[in-house]
């Protein structure tokens, strides 16, 4: 059961490896808890959404909630459904990558930059940054692989709840990480069999939208 409440089998799985959440479970845990029950369903953390894209290959309505914009950013992204042309406009834009020059300014709200990311790193992420404003219905899966690359491509680590620095940290090259993280999204969506019945919401727990009744079973870590 140990191996169901923590994020490392969710990490290889389609759909759910789009984003790293360390803090979250396995979607298995979410179907087993389901086998015998109905929804809707409601995850009121749903963080990066495990919750519900596990609901979504049961094709079981679900909700979720947060109060974090990343986390319903990445949420939408993971249950929404995803049109061929929005594929193709991706897959394009992931070939010919490195031919963007303009770039953005950026500033880390952690940690100065510089002392966050090796050189070799800081230009090509601004320069996609600024890229990924250039698409139309692409944009935010564009947008999505580039934030899930940021603490591959970056010298910073988490222990616990606190972020440090750390030169020894074996980073990775951002064209590289980025051209395969949209290789996930575009296979990962090509090869779903599941149905698109989740519903992820920007809230607070305490101040719920639903009807007293209207939720058959809660899930939350």
């Amino acid at each position: 059961m140990r191996e169901l409440l923590t994020f490392r089998e969710a990490g290889k799985m389609p759909i759910h490896r789009w984003f790293h959440y360390k803090e979250g479970f396995s979607p298995e845990f979410v179907k087993r808890v389901m086998e015998g029950r109905e929804g809707p369903l409601l995850d009121p953390f749903m963080g990066s959404g495990t919750t519900l894209v596990a609901a979504n290959e049961l094709c079981v309505e679900s909700y979720g909630l947060d109060v974090s914009e990343l986390s319903l950013f990445v949420a939408n992204e993971k249950t929404r459904e995803h049109s061929d042309d929005e594929l193709e406009e991706l897959e394009e834009f992931a070939k010919d990558i490195k031919k963007w020059r303009e770039e953005v300014e950026w500033k880390f709200e952690l940690f100065p930059v510089e002392k966050a990311f090796p050189k070799r790193n800081i230009v090509p992420i601004r320069r996609i940054r600024a890229a990924v404003e250039s698409l139309g219905k692409a944009r935010n899966l564009a947008l999505l692989a580039l934030i899930s690359i940021i603490p591959l491509t970056s010298f910073v680590v988490k222990e616990g709840g606190v972020l440090r620095i750390d030169k020894r940290k074996r980073v990775g090259n951002t064209y590289e990480l980025y051209k395969k993280a949209v290789k996930k999204i575009i296979e990962d969506v090509r090869g779903w069999e599941g149905c698109h019945k989740a519903s992820p919401l920007m809230g607070d727990a305490r101040n719920m939208p639903f009807e007293d009744g209207s939720i058959a079973t809660i899930i939350t870590s």
